[in-house]
Parts: C-alpha cells; sequence; structure tokens
C-alpha cells in the first residue's frame, strides 16, 4: 500500500540532504582508533611505509613516484594487539583534486575481509588520468571494506602522496590505411613535436620524430597487424597502445565504365582520381564485379570515404541500372569509413555519380568474397551497456558493428569469444546491431533501447511490519520493487515514487531493489525491520528483552541540541548478554556521536557518528553481558539520530580443553545438557561442523601440527564462542635393533623436519638429535626397561620393554642361509656367534651347545659337539643347523639356546635359557580355499610378522597380517589352474601351490544418474572383475537408440532438452563374458529454451480486442494473461487467435501469451502489450444521435472523403481510431465533409460529438 501522507519526512530528507552538502564541502578525516588493530606495513612496489599505532589515522609526508601505466603488486600487513581477525582494505585516490574520495573512479582497489598479510596486484592508471601530484588514502576495518571516510573504532587510515606518471592523452586516430601504409591523425592544431611509435609483430619499434597533423609509416606488409603510440617529445610516457591492421591486399583498381571483374581475393577499389586528388565533375561509371563462388556475396569494407553529401554516390545495385528495386547499398557523405557492407547476390553493379558542384577526395575500399550466414544473436541491454550473445564454440573471429539512431554514430567491434560487452552507452537510447563471422556476410540487423538510469533511493524508514522507501524518479509510468528475505523473493508494482512496503516481519533484515518500467534495476539496499516495543534513551538502566531503541527524541525526530546521556543496557539475566543492532543513523558527523561501552566500564567498542554506514550487531563480552551508551550532541546542527534494534541474546557456552593429540582434541562445555553446535575451521574453512547434546566432544581425524579454530554456540542461539589452537605433532615410530649388557640400539622414523628426540626410559627423560638409529648406554646388565619417545610437543610413541644382557654377554648372534632366498628345511643354516666383548684369548678352543626352541618344546641338537677357535680377524665363532636337523624336530622353529664352554669344562658364556629369537624362517601352515569372485586368500603362517614380501605368479601383491593371519588381496578373477604364492623377507622365501573353483559370474553396476539441460552424468561402483561396461541409452522421444562402451566408472552424455531417456548398463569381461542387462532408469532432462508467442492486434473496437499470434513449435497449450482484468484462458495449441469481449471503452489492458509446453514446463511471459479500448458513446455522450448519415452507396468503401447527410446543429468534435483502437487523428468538423486521404489504406472507427449527442462509423481507406 502506498502512503501519500509523510509530508514532514519528506521535508526531513529535504534538510538533511541540504545538511550533507554543506558539511561535506572539507576533507573528511576519519575518525577512528587502532588500540587493537592497526596499519602495520604496506609494500608497493619497491615502496615501503612502515606503520605504527596512531589514533586511527595518519599523514604520511614521504612522496613515492609511480608510473601509472604499470601493474604494480601491494602487500598490506595489519597489526594486532591480541589475536589476528579478518581485515578488509581498500585503496582511494583523489583523482579531481577536491579534497575527497567520494567521487567516479576513486577505488582503486578493494579487498574482501582476510586475516593476517593479503597481497594483491593493481594499477594507478584511470583512462584520461594526467601526469599530477595525487593524495592516496589506504583503509583497513574490521571484517568488512572500509569507507573512505569512516567513524567506525575497529578502523585504520592513512595518506599519502604520490607523483604518477600517466600515458600521454596525445592519442593518435586511424587516418587512412593501405596494404603497405599507415597513416594516423592527431587533433593538433598547433604543432607540437611528437615521438610516433610503429611496433611491429616481431616487437621492432620504428619511430618517426614529427609536428605535422598526419604521420604515415610505409613498406608494411599487407594483412600484418601493428601497434601504435604517441607522446609528445617532452612527455615521459607514450599514450595507451592500439592496434591497427593494414589492408589483405595491394592489389588496386579504380573504377572503369563497363567494366566487369571477377573477386577471389580482396581487391582495393576506388575512385577515378589519384590519391589525394579530387574526382571530376558529371561522373558516371558502372563497374561490375561478380564472386568466383556462386554461393557468395560480394562485400567491401570502407577504407576511406570523403563525397559531397547527397549529391554524389557509390551506388550498389543488382542490375546495371539501379532503382528502388534493385538497390543494395550506397555510400554518401564522410560518415560511412570503416564500415562493412555486402550485396544481396552473387553479383553488383557499382555506379559512381557525381554532380556539377563541389568535389572532394573520393573513396576507397576494400571488395572481397563472402558466405552469406544469418547468425543467430540475442541482446541483453542495460543502462549503459549491451551484452551481445551468440554461438561461438570453435573461437572464430567476428565483427559487431553498432549504431546510434539518434546520433547516427557507429562502433566496430571484434572478438574471438560467444559474447561481447559494449560498454559507454548512452541511456535511453536506441541502437541497431548486427555481427557477421570472419569470412561470412553480416546477418539480420536487431534494433534493441538502453535502459534509463536505475532510481535513486533518497529515502528509507524502518517500522515493525513496514518500510517506508522514497526515490528520485518521477517520470515513470510504474516502478517495480523487489524485496528479498533470505531465499524469497517477491516484486511489487507501485505508480509513486514514494510507497510503503507492509506485511513485513519484525525485526528482520530485507533487500530492496527498484527499478522504473524503462530503466536497470538499482543496488541492493539492506534495511532491517524494528522489534515492537520502542524505548527511547534516557539517563536511568534499561532491561533488554526485545525492543527498538532511539534517540532520546524517538522516532522521526530531530534530537536536540547540548546534549550528554548515558544509558546502561542490562541482559534480561545471566545466561545472556545485550545485542545492538543499528538500524539506521544520522548524527552530525565528526561533532556528534552515540559511543557504546562494554559493560559499566571504560572499554570502548565503538563511535558512530554521520551518515548511515554499515555496522556490525555491537555484542557485549563484559562478564555482565551489559554494554553502555554515551550520547553527545553539541550546539550546532542537530540530525534524526538512530534506530537499532537491541535485545537479549543467549551466551554461547565456556568450554575448556581437556586434552589434545595430534589427531584429536577433547572439549568440556559448561552447558546444561543444552543442545550444542560447533564449527572447525582451517585457513578460515569450515572443514567440520556438528551437533551434540553431550557436555564433552571429542572432534577427531585432525592433522597433526596444524592450527585449527572451533566456534560453537548453542542451538537456535546466534552468540558464539570461539577459540584456536594446533595440534600435536605426530608421534614417532621405535623399534628395537639390538641389546647388550650396557647398552641398546633402536630404530627411529617419522621425524621428516624434527630435529631433537625426547627419549622417556624408566620415567627419566634424555634428549638426543634425531638419527635413524639411536644409541642409549649407560644401562645396568640384566635389567629390564621401558623405553619411549616424542618430537617436540607430539604424544609418545608405543612403550617398548627389553632387558638388558647379562654382564659380558656383548656377543649377538645371526642366523643367515648358507644360500640367498633358500626354502625352509631344504638347506642347511649357519649360527653366527660374534664375541667381541669376550675375554677369550685368540685360538682359543670353545665348544658349543646349541639348542633350538620351537613353539611347543626346546630341542637339544649339540652337546658340546662342535669345536671351535676364536679367531684373531673377526671374532666370530660359526655351528651350522642342518635341514635334517630343521625337518627332525617337526616343529616351527622360534629361536635357540646358546652355551660355550672351555675345554676344561669352564662355562664362558650362557644365554640362561632366555631364547635368541631372531630372523628365523616362516612357514605356511595352512591356506582357506579360493572360489571366483573371491577377493583376498587366507594364509595361516608361522612367523607371520617376518614376511616382507608376497609374490603371486611371479608379481607383488598386498598384503595384511591380522592376528598371525596372512590376507593376501586377489586380482579380479583368476584360471582354474596353476597359481602359486611366494612368501618372501630378505633371507627366506616359502612356496604355497593352490586353484581355484567355482563359475565366473559379474555383477550388474547401480546406476546414479545427475542431469542438466545439455548432458546426463551416470556414475557407478566398480564391479570386481569387470573389463568394461556397456551403457544403452534409448530417446524415448524417437525411440532412436545408442550404446557405448567404456572402461573407467562414469560417463558423460551430451542430451537434448524435454526428452526423456531409458538408460541400462552392463558388465563386460573379455568377449564372451557379460552380465545381465540392468532394470532400465528413465531419465526426464528438463526444458531450458522456452519461447512465448508475439502478439498481433487485429480489432480493437469499445467493447473487444481481437488479436492472433504466431504459432510456437512443440507447443501444447497457450494461456492468454489479461492483467486488467485478472483473467487467464488456456487453449489448446492449434489455437492461435482470440477474442477478448465484454470489455470497458477507453480503457488500457496488458496483454501476454505463455507457451504452455509438456508436462506442464512453462516460463510465464512478463512482456505485456497495453491495448485501450476506444471510447464508447457513454463515453462520449448522454445519447445516440439519429437522423445522421453517410453518403454514398457503400460509405464503407470509400476512399477519400466522407458526407454527412444534414447540417450539425453545432460544431462537431472527430476522433478516428484505427483497428488496434489507436487515436489516428482528431479535431474540429467545419462543413459537412470529412477528408481523409492523408490516412494510410486500413479499417478505421470515426466518433462524432455533436454537443451531448454522439454518432460512430466505421470507414475503409
Amino acid at each position: 500500500m502506498i502512503n501519500y501522507q509523510k509530508v514532514a519526512i519528506l521535508l526531513l530528507f529535504a534538510y538533511l540532504n541540504t545538511t550533507n552538502n554543506f558539511l561535506f564541502a572539507t576533507t573528511c578525516l576519519p575518525k577512528t582508533n587502532d588500540t587493537n588493530e592497526w596499519i602495520d606495513k604496506i609494500s608497493i612496489g619497491n615502496y615501503q611505509l612502515e606503520q605504527s599505532m596512531s589514533n586511527g589515522f595518519e599523514t604520511v609526508k614521504t612522496r613515492f613516484t609511480f608510473d601509472a601505466s604499470k601493474e604494480y603488486s601491494i602487500t598490506l600487513t595489519p597489526g594486532f594487539r591480541t589475536a589476528m581477525i579478518p581485515e578488509g582494505w581498500a585503496i582511494f585516490i583523489d583523482l579531481n583534486h577536491d579534497n575527497d574520495f567520494d567521487d567516479d573512479h576513486e577505488v582503486l582497489l578493494e579487498l574482501s575481509p582476510e586475516s593476517g598479510t593479503i597481497t594483491s596486484a593493481f594499477q594507478w592508471y584511470i583512462p584520461g588520468m594526467k601526469s599530477d601530484t595525487y593524495t592516496v588514502r589506504i583503509g583497513m576495518k574490521y571484517n568488512d571494506i572500509p569507507f573512505s571516510c569512516s567513524f567506525d573504532e575497529k578502523a585504520d587510515y592513512v595518506d599519502f602522496v604520490v607523483d604518477l606518471q600517466a600515458p600521454s592523452l596525445l592519442i593518435p586516430q586511424e587516418h587512412y590505411i593501405s596494404g603497405n601504409s599507415i597513416s594516423v591523425a592527431f587533433d593538433d592544431d598547433i604543432g607540437i613535436n611528437k615521438d610516433v611509435v610503429l611496433i611491429d609483430e616481431n616487437n621492432q619499434e620504428y619511430h618517426q620524430q614529427s609536428s605535422s597533423e598526419i604521420v604515415t609509416f610505409s613498406d608494411l606488409q599487407p594483412n600484418k597487424e601493428y601497434t601504435i603510440k604517441a607522446k609528445s617529445t617532452d612527455e615521459l610516457l607514450y599514450s595507451v597502445p592500439f592496434k591497427i591492421k593494414t589492408l589483405a591486399t595491394n592489389s588496386t583498381i579504380k573504377i572503369e565504365d563497363k567494366a566487369s571483374t571477377i573477386v577471389s581475393s580482396p581487391i582495393i577499389f576506388s575512385d577515378p582520381s589519384s590519391l589525394n586528388e579530387a574526382y571530376n565533375s558529371r561522373e558516371k561509371r558502372v563497374h561490375k564485379f561478380s564472386t568466383s563462388n556462386p554461393d557468395a556475396v560480394v562485400g567491401i569494407k570502407v577504407n576511406y570515404c570523403e563525397l559531397q553529401a547527397n549529391n554524389d554516390y557509390l551506388i550498389a545495385s543488382s542490375e546495371e541500372v539501379f532503382s528502388i528495386k534493385n538497390l543494395n547499398f550506397y555510400l554518401t557523405g564522410d560518415v560511412a569509413k570503416g564500415r562493412t557492407f555486402f550485396s544481396n547476390s552473387s553479383e553488383v553493379y557499382f555506379t559512381f555519380m557525381t554532380n556539377a558542384s563541389q568535389n572532394f577526395e573520393g573513396f576507397e575500399v576494400v571488395v572481397f568474397e563472402a558466405l552469406p550466414l544469418d547468425q543467430e544473436f540475442s541482446i541483453l541491454p542495460g543502462d549503459n551497456f549491451a551484452e551481445i550473445v551468440f554461438d561461438n564454440n570453435a573461437n572464430d573471429v567476428y565483427t559487431l558493428e553498432l549504431q546510434d539512431n539518434t546520433t547516427k554514430e557507429f562502433s566496430i567491434y571484434t572478438t574471438t569469444s560467444d559474447h561481447y560487452l559494449i560498454e559507454g552507452l548512452s541511456k535511453s537510447h536506441t541502437y541497431k546491431v548486427k555481427i557477421r563471422k570472419d569470412g561470412y556476410a553480416f546477418g539480420t540487423e536487431k534494433t534493441f533501447a538502453t535502459l534509463s538510469s536505475a532510481p535513486q533511493l533518497l529515502y528509507k524508514a524502518s517500522y515493525t511490519d513496514q518500510i517506508e522507501l522514497y526515490w528520485e524518479d518521477e517520470s515513470a509510468e510504474y516502478y517495480k520493487v523487489e524485496v528479498k528475505n533470505g531465499e524469497e523473493t517477491n516484486i511489487e508494482v507501485f505508480y509513486s515514487n514514494y510507497v510503503s512496503v507492509e506485511d513485513l516481519i519484525p525485526n528482520t533484515a530485507y533487500q530492496f531493489r527498484i527499478r522504473s518500467n524503462n530503466s536497470a534495476w538499482s543496488e541492493w539496499v539492506d534495511i532491517k525491520t524494528l522489534m515492537t516495543d520502542v524505548y527511547v534513551m534516557e539517563a536511568h538502566p534499561l532491561t533488554v528483552d526485545q525492543l527498538t531503541h532511539t534517540d532520546p527524541q524517538g522516532l522521526n525526530s530531530f534530537y536536540h541540541s547540548n546534549q550528554q546521556i548515558t544509558q546502561l543496557l542490562k541482559p534480561i539475566d545471566q545466561q545472556h548478554k545485550v545485542s545492538f543492532d543499528l538500524v539506521d543513523f544520522y548524527l552530525e558527523p565528526g561533532i556528534d556521536y552515540l559511543e557504546i561501552y562494554n559493560g559499566d566500564t571504560d572499554e570502548l567498542i565503538t563511535r558512530i557518528s554521520g551518515d548511515y554506514y554499515p555496522v556490525a550487531p555491537v555484542v557485549s563480552t563484559h562478564v555482565s553481558g551489559e554494554l553502555k551508551l554515551v550520547f553527545y550532541s553539541d550546539a550546532s546542527n542537530t540530525g534524526v539520530g538512530w534506530v537499532a534494534n537491541a535485545s537479549s541474546i543467549r551466551k554461547a557456552p565456556e568450554a575448556q580443553i581437556l586434552a589434545i593429540t595430534d589427531q584429536e582434541i577433547q572439549l568440556l562445555f559448561d552447558g546444561n545438557n543444552e543442545f550444542l553446535h560447533y564449527k572447525l575451521k582451517q585457513n578460515g574453512e569450515i572443514v567440520k561442523e556438528g551437533t551434540t547434546a553431550s557436555e564433552q566432544l571429542n572432534i577427531t581425524d585432525l592433522i597433526s601440527s596444524t592450527n585449527y579454530e572451533v566456534v560453537f554456540n548453542y542451538a537456535d542461539h546466534v552468540d558464539q564462542s570461539s577459540f584456536r589452537f594446533q595440534t600435536n605433532g605426530s608421534a614417532p615410530l621405535l623399534q628395537l635393533a639390538r641389546v647388550y649388557d650396557s647398552k641398546a640400539y633402536f630404530t627411529l622414523s617419522g621425524f621428516d623436519n624434527q630435529n631433537m628426540v625426547t627419549v622417556l626410559i624408566n620415567d627419566e627423560e634424555l634428549v638426543f638429535n634425531a638419527t635413524e638409529e639411536l644409541e642409549i648406554d649407560n644401562l645396568e646388565p640384566s635389567e629390564l626397561y621401558t623405553i619411549a619417545a616424542k618430537f617436540g610437543d607430539s604424544e609418545y610413541s608405543e612403550e617398548i620393554q627389553f632387558k638388558t644382557r647379562a654382564e659380558g654377554l656383548n656377543g649377538y648372534f645371526q642366523l643367515q642361509p648358507t644360500e640367498f632366498f633358500s626354502k625352509v628345511g631344504e638347506v642347511d643354516y649357519e649360527v653366527s656367534i660374534d664375541l667381541a666383548y669376550h675375554n677369550l684369548d685368540f685360538d682359543a678352543p670353545v665348544l658349543l651347545d646349541m639348542e633350538i626352541v620351537g613353539m611347543y618344546e626346546t630341542y637339544q641338537i649339540s652337546n658340546n659337539s662342535i669345536l671351535r677357535v676364536v679367531p684373531q680377524s673377526n671374532n666370530i665363532v660359526s655351528g651350522v643347523i642342518t635341514k635334517e636337523m630343521l625337518e627332525e624336530i617337526r616343529d616351527i622353529p622360534l629361536g635357540i639356546n646358546v652355551k660355550m664352554k672351555n675345554t676344561d669344562g669352564t662355562t664362558v658364556f650362557d644365554n640362561n635359557g632366555e631364547p635368541f629369537y631372531l630372523s628365523f624362517p616362516f612357514k605356511i601352515m595352512a591356506a582357506a580355499s579360493v572360489s571366483q569372485g573371491d577377493e583376498s586368500l587366507n594364509l595361516t603362517v608361522s612367523n607371520a610378522s617376518q614376511v616382507q614380501e608376497v609374490i603371486l605368479d611371479g608379481k607383488s601383491t598386498p598384503f595384511i597380517i591380522e592376528d598371525g593371519v596372512l590376507l593376501l588381496d586377489l586380482p579380479e578373477w583368476l584360471s582354474q589352474t596353476d597359481h602359486y604364492i611366494r612368501l618372501v623377507n630378505d633371507q627366506f622365501y616359502d612356496d604355497l601351490y593352490f586353484t581355484v573353483g567355482g563359475e565366473r559370474v559379474l555383477d550388474i553396476p547401480t546406476l546414479a544418474i545427475t542431469k542438466d539441460s545439455t548432458a546426463l552424468s551416470i556414475a557407478f561402483d566398480d564391479v570386481f572383475a569387470a573389463e568394461g561396461y556397456e551403457i544403452k541409452c534409448v530417446n524415448l522421444n524417437n525411440q532412436r537408440s545408442s550404446s557405448s562402451v567404456i572402461s573407467n566408472t562414469n560417463l558423460t552424455m551430451d542430451v537434448e532438452e524435454a526428452t526423456s531417456y531409458s538408460i541400462a548398463i552392463r558388465t563386460l569381461f573379455e568377449d564372451e563374458i557379460t552380465s545381465e542387462w540392468s532394470e532400465p532408469t528413465t531419465v526426464y532432462v528438463n526444458r531450458v529454451t522456452f519461447e512465448n508467442p508475439t502478439i498481433s492486434i487485429l480489432q480493437v473496437v469499445d467493447n473487444a480486442i481481437s488479436f492472433e499470434w504466431n504459432n510456437i513449435e512443440n507447443a501444447e497449450f497457450y494461456s492468454v494473461q489479461v492483467e486488467g482484468i485478472d483473467q487467464i484462458t488456456e487453449l489448446e495449441a492449434d489455437i492461435t487467435s482470440f477474442e477478448l469481449s465484454d470489455l470497458t471503452p477507453n480503457t488500457t489492458y496488458r496483454l501476454a501469451i505463455t507457451t504452455i509446453y509438456a508436462n506442464d514446463e512453462k516460463k510465464v511471459n512478463t512482456d505485456y502489450i497495453e491495448v485501450t479500448t476506444i471510447p464508447g458513446v457513454s463515453t462520449l455522450g448522454n445519447q445516440l444521435a439519429e437522423n445522421l448519415e453517410i453518403h454514398g452507396t457503400d460509405p464503407l468503401l470509400n476512399t477519400q472523403k466522407l458526407s454527412f447527410s444534414r447540417d450539425f446543429l453545432e460544431t462537431p468534435t472527430y476522433f478516428i481510431y484505427d483497428a488496434k483502437g489507436h487515436l489516428i487523428d482528431n479535431g474540429a468538423l467545419t462543413g459537412k465533409e470529412l477528408i481523409y486521404t492523408h490516412l494510410p489504406n486500413g479499417y478505421y472507427h470515426l466518433i462524432l460529438k455533436e454537443g451531448e449527442t454522439v454518432h460512430r462509423f466505421p470507414f475503409v481507406r
């Protein structure tokens, strides 16, 4: 509903408008506070600014010099008192030296908020910029992009001066082009000395210094692109370069009468005179051109055209003697330079005609042949731009020609894209555009109109359930206001520029934008509705639940001068805190202000002053949950104050960390079994989120040594708590290598970039350099130890228990086969004993006793029977375990016991019954049966942990070990017989031969299909043993089918819109084996191309409108929409005309027709046409006259005039309407005749008003 009564509000707006103009006439200096965040460092190219806290604004006296034509890298670094928070940035320049940064093109760069240092690229240059000194301002703002001048506390600014060397404004213009020369002209009346540079494709530069208005470069190559730039000799930088191309040929002919030329390659075609000479008077020459390809047409590109306008012509016609019927196109005057024209056929006659008066330089065109192609394209107009869209999948070269119907100026554009954005157009202008592909002629020309400027919002006012809007535009027929709330969007039509949008939800954020019937949309405006209860600021505490808070004078009133009021806003209880969300405000900028403090303290959160700018809701973080407001106004100007939504919001839960590991964090909340929502962020991106009602939360699967942030709040409550943490590093992998009586060796891995390792051995911490082998010494003999290790803040590794040897027992045993990769039980094995640490004499004889420790028993294999001598060279004593010994024990060998004695029987070495568990051979004890389709084979293996590799049929195969069982991954399908497995480590192997049973059966994949308007994406899980898949697709509209064989598990198929498809799949193996076909899946591809009919009005009378429309292919129904009477009629697709009856005379109706396709698919037509019924008798008078007729036997066929049967009692007024109801002519009738020879042929209605009497006659012209 429109509210027309708010006169006081409009006066208020007018006051504010004049006040703003007065206050912002001088430079605006930001008033902010950078106590908690500030601009720390700015680097632009090689220049650097070091900053510090400076009360939110600083002016740097250092000047910097930049080349405005170059791109620079800028690095912006914020400083923080505590935690790093997101900051937005902007760079402003006072381009027009008017002491502000609010004009067009004065924002050089805007960067959205990010945490930490931001690096970007930008350029100083703005078209039209001059070399000069400029003031630059860089702003930083918390969680938002800063304005050029802010009064927000959480911001910082710095101003400095730059000397910019801008590109020269001496711009060369194309003057004349040939196949081997380029001439450029300058708008230069005073003869400036200039340096003009031409650059070829090899970047070779050719300079010419000249003071002439025209500069020519000769001896160039045809059909080559060159770059040209220029500057005056006393300038530093050249102009912005532009590209220009020589003509495609040097082949030149002049027009000759009765001549004929066949075009197979481009030809330069000119008037009879020489270059820079005028043509003769009374010329008439006719020259015929034909294409070598009979399907082609003749094209010309105008290099220059200087003819006397409307007197001298170059005419292109289909016949030798031209006429209006065979005319293709013509040139006259000097406005066609650069344009391209085409004949209607493969032959064209050029007639050059001059008169007897003034002569000019003539013409020069390039004649070429081109194929006809009517390229379809669409136009998307804006207020000062239009986007031309067409198909160009091959990236061909397209030329667009645009003409302004108002100024008759035209422009040419070239692109290899499938669209072109034409900018810089005039608003509310009509244009013509046509396009062509390289080698082809122009297609159909189209006309479009640019939109007018979007309405400018001047005033807004919020209430609980409505928002008032007022904008600057009173000339439009109607306006559309679009209202958006989340995903919901609604558009309302208004007929005034001052409206009230009603039925809104209190305390809700809405977005608005406006357009008139012929304008572009305005920018979105964010406006929030108010809460139900309104409270003005007073000097006493206020408990806040849900309310609207205003300045002391209330809504829509100016606050008083000379006020200073303090008010404390209190939450409803200790579990809540106050949120203060500003909806709108205007305070005298920089003078009057509203300060908001955190609790009843001096901790200032923000200061509000000036005209409204977006401010995030201010939320108390004080333990009390309170906010303190301080309002101040001086004795001068006042404003409308502020409007804010204040509320008590539930405090977010507090949390404490119970534990952090390398992959997990455990949190404990102070909640009351309420639902908590949490988000885990990494580098600002949400990586996990969820809801829990437990007081303890465990977040797992984290990455070690990584920074995270946890954000959490009570479900359905907005307040959030957060904290940052870093996961611990991964624990190292520690393994026992060997043990002696006083030292032990361990292998260490997983330390990556760690330099130090901490070892915990029997509760004592030791620190070592991190190496692959770790030596622990100074141990006690025969002592039990527990050891673990960690890196930095990582977890400790798993504990390892080990026992040192008895004192003096420093030897160690190694069991080796006598040949590499010997099979268990097939050869002898050698036992080597290192006696380097024993006090035995060299060459001393010793007796060696050995026992094999099996899984079930211990077996004596030698008893003082092996005599050895301690060698001097390597201190190694050796013994042999034969294959007969291993076969005899029939047990799984696990280790050995060793004793050594002197020849006198004295024991010199004894392991005291503690077996040496060495890398003994492993053995395959049992194997599960294998059938076709099995994905794994289970093997029971003794000493399975010793297996390092599994080889299946000669190829290494993945495996895992669980509880002594080796699980082996089988390939997809095996033959039935002759397979073998070999288990291997560095020293041993064991073999197993097996066969495979069962039949080969293939599973059927399960399809998952997604679709868009042009393709179906088909995906499915890989089927075991599949070598490929066959997918069959049937077009259910035409029953055509196709199939595809693929080897992967996804396929994209091109499809047609508005079509149903049936998809089935089966699995393939080799040539003869397939699975069954899957059940067909039916998919319908939605229609995306909609075409609505165009209405043609047949006849309009006072109470009826007849119209027809074009038939749309594939239409099922048509929906006729009549806005004036809210009527919608559905018609079968074979009906393409309709009559609206029982209408009101002299009334405007809006008509549209929507095509309804199968499946009720449609795109509602909103392009209404307006039709007005002609006035009826009751509209113009109170009675129908009698005794007045039109003379003639058949008045309806009268073609010259109407004669009436009697004199009129008084001079009548006449109205003539055409068949479509348009008023064509009206006036006072003198005499008894009405002559209408000025009317075009057609059917008409005549209405005569004679006093209060009305007459109506139909007639035909």
